[in-house]
């Protein structure tokens, strides 16, 4: 009897333990699907579409005070400025995602791609310089390091200024977004499929960049509320998503 009581026992404890396996290893898979908030239907081979949706007044405004592409050289500054304070009053952090620029608006966001490499990052302006030779731009290592820039490699540098603010009625429900596989451009909300939000610039491209490097064919951007963006310099709402469409086409970019 005591004989069979053990064996009784046994198979019983086996669905126990399977139960127990089960159902540690599900909630840790939602746990870890929560932590990064990706869709669980996600797949690289989603069929993106970019349609032109021109409204004229808008694009004219956009191409009179805000848009612009930049080339020439570029720098990088590291150790020796770290943790020292900025023109904009922000303190230098080299590993940040940070560059300054001459003339730029602090808290411009600009789409930065070293012409050597073909490799891209995104920058917020938050100094001044560079002040030697023709060099348009200089950046944080953390950015030379992300686009591969030893020497000073010609950059081209995209991005929409906030220095003449338009007029915010044309922006209600719009996004400057920031790609890294294609140009800055403006998008309606239902254009892009969001991911997650930050208030944190660096912790938004740092994601940016994770997300590209897993899926390289797929447009991820940085996306801005078009008002926001105008209107204020650092404090701002930053998203990451995928661009399904753009508003806007190379040719109204000028220089």
């Amino acid at each position: 009897m005591l004989d069979n009581l053990r064996k009784i026992l046994n198979l019983s404890a086996k669905p126990t333990i399977f139960l127990i396996i089960f159902f540690v290893s599900f909630f840790s898979l939602i746990e870890a699907e929560d932590h990064f908030q990706l869709q669980v239907n996600y797949t690289p081979t989603f069929p993106f579409e970019y349609e032109k949706n021109i409204n004229k007044g808008l694009l004219t405004m956009l191409t009179d005070s805000t848009l612009f592409v930049q080339e020439g050289g570029s720098s990088f500054y590291g150790k020796r400025f770290h943790n020292r304070r900025t023109a904009s009053g922000q303190i230098f952090d080299m590993n940040k995602y940070t560059a300054a620029h001459r003339k730029l608006p602090f808290g411009t966001i600009v789409q930065v791609t070293n012409m050597n490499s073909g490799k891209t990052s995104i920058v917020i302006i938050n100094d001044r310089g560079p002040y030697h030779g023709k060099r348009i731009i200089d950046l944080s290592k953390r950015v030379a390091d992300q686009i591969g820039t030893p020497g000073i490699p010609p950059i081209k540098i995209k991005g929409v200024s906030n220095e003449n603010y338009p007029d915010s009625t044309l922006y209600t429900n719009k996004f400057i977004v920031f790609p890294l596989i294609k140009d800055v451009t403006l998008a309606e909300s239902f254009d892009i499929n969001f991911m997650k939000k930050y208030e944190d610039f660096d912790e938004a491209i740092i994601m940016l960049h994770t997300l590209q490097d897993l899926h390289p064919s797929i447009p991820y951007c940085l996306a801005v509320y078009a008002n926001q963006y105008f209107d204020t310099r650092f404090d701002r709402t930053y998203y990451v998503g995928i661009l399904l469409k753009s508003s806007l086409t190379d040719s109204i970019v000028k220089n």
